[in-house]
C-alpha cells in the first residue's frame, strides 16, 4: 500500500491528470536502488570526530547508467570498514567499464549557513546483469 497523490502535466495538448500513482520507493523500502557501471572512486576523505576522538571517512564513487541520455549519479559511502569493503570490492572487478552493479541508497539534505544540500549515501552494491 502506497500513497497515493494527483499529478498535473502541461503538455501542447493541454492538461492531463494522473491519478493513483503509486510511490512506495521510499515509504516501504526506505531506501532506492539504481542499477548502472561503477565508473570510478572520485574523492575521499577522512579525519578524526572532534566530539569522539574515532576516525571517519567517506570516500565517493561515480555511477555511469546507461541509455538513450547517459546519466551519472556520484554517491558516497561512509565509514571506515564500509569504505575500505567498497574499495576492495571495485578494485577486484573483472571488466569494470561493462559490469552492472545495483546500489541501493538513501537520499537526504540537510541545511548549512542557510542553503539546502543533498546526500547520496550507498550502503550496499552488488553485481548484477541488465
Amino acid at each position: 500500500m502506497g500513497v497515493h497523490f494527483r499529478c498535473t502535466c502541461r503538455t501542447s495538448a493541454g492538461l492531463y491528470d494522473w491519478w493513483n500513482i503509486e510511490l512506495v520507493t521510499l515509504l516501504h523500502n526506505k531506501y532506492m536502488e539504481q542499477k548502472g557501471i561503477l565508473v570510478a572512486c572520485v574523492g575521499s576523505q577522512s579525519g578524526t570526530s572532534r566530539t569522539t576522538g574515532n576516525p571517519w571517512r567517506t570516500d565517493e564513487y561515480l555511477l555511469k547508467i546507461p541509455g538513450q541520455r547517459e546519466r551519472k549519479i556520484k554517491f558516497e559511502v561512509r565509514g571506515v570498514e564500509r569504505c575500505e569493503q567498497w574499495k576492495n570490492f571495485f578494485e577486484g572487478m573483472p571488466n569494470k567499464d561493462v559490469t552492472p552493479v545495483l546500489v541501493k541508497f538513501e537520499i537526504d539534505a540537510r541545511e548549512y549557513e542557510g542553503k539546502w544540500f543533498n546526500t547520496i549515501e550507498a550502503w550496499n552494491i552488488e553485481v548484477t546483469t541488465w
